[in-house]
């Protein structure tokens, strides 16, 4: 694994390369508590015949924490820098939690750098297919990281117990998170900004819902895929997608949570060849 800095405008983004530079370019997007160092288990399946680029969203990580820009289009741009960065035109596309707004922004922005989309796990602001449930009212804690002064001010100081317990409480099989890894992210979040920059991107939630409300209205041509974990979002990600992009397929990841990327990694690999070797490897 190396890693480099790549740089939208003024704002700097952290970088995680595994894989061979001739590889198939595949960029995967992490969601909230996490960082690029969530996709390592993935990578390391991949690693061989892919390029895997895994950034830190802004905010999070070791990437810049700016006062604004987390609305899902202007990510999109982030994403777009990282790939000129990486020297790479095109890419596949994945990801978890958060980071699916971020990549359908890109996929909906860049359509001609975007090869497939895969979301794990991942909400898509602004759609609600029918029969499936309102998340902001499925899940509490989306409302509570939107106020600006009461979640850092609770939170302050007790990143870790919150995460020990938040993560735990989402997982299927709990022994996939590790201490090790839950300090290291509480660590970022405890950082200076940390949770300022963390919490940016869910009070962007009502700026990105109406921008992928806008774009599927138009709809999104590309291979796409969308999984929910059987004790979470279950059916919702492969049909909310399908909204976006009407020819998606996807389903549910048996024995698995949220953190599917650490609960379900070789099910995460095996789904993103599939789709990776079906579109084969652009012109670089």
């Amino acid at each position: 694994m190396t890693a480099l800095l790549a740089r939208n405008g003024a704002v700097r983004l952290h970088v995680r390369l595994h894989g061979p530079p001739a590889g198939i370019p595949l960029l995967l997007v992490h969601g909230w508590p996490q960082d690029g160092s969530e996709w390592d288990g993935v990578a390391w399946l991949l690693a061989k015949d892919h390029r895997v680029v895994c950034p830190d969203l802004r905010g999070m990580g070791l990437s810049d924490r700016p006062d604004d820009g987390y609305d899902a289009a202007t990510q999109a741009g982030d994403l777009a820098a990282v790939l000129d960065a990486c020297g790479i035109g095109a890419a596949h596309v994945a990801a978890h939690d958060i980071g699916g707004p971020v990549a359908a922004a890109f996929c909906a922005r860049f359509p001609g750098r975007a090869l497939s989309l895969s979301l794990f796990e991942a909400p898509l602001w602004g759609l609600s297919p029918a029969g499936a449930p309102d998340l902001l009212a499925a899940f509490w804690h989306l409302r509570f990281f939107q106020e600006p002064d009461l979640a850092p001010a609770l939170m302050t100081g007790r990143e870790h117990v919150f995460l020990a317990q938040f993560m735990r409480h989402h997982a299927w099989r709990r022994d996939a998170l590790t201490e090790e890894a839950i300090r290291a992210w509480a660590r970022g979040l405890a950082a200076p900004g940390g949770l300022r920059g963390g919490f940016a991107h869910y009070r962007a939630i009502p700026a990105s819902a109406a921008q992928i409300a806008g774009w599927a209205e138009r709809g999104l041509s590309l291979p796409a895929q969308g999984w929910g974990g059987a004790g979470v979002m279950q059916g919702y990600v492969a049909a909310a997608l399908r909204l976006l992009v009407p020819e998606a397929s996807g389903g549910v990841v048996p024995d698995c949570g949220h953190w599917v990327a650490e609960e379900q990694p070789d099910f995460v690999a095996e789904r993103l060849r599939d789709l990776t070797q079906r579109g084969g490897s652009p012109n670089r």
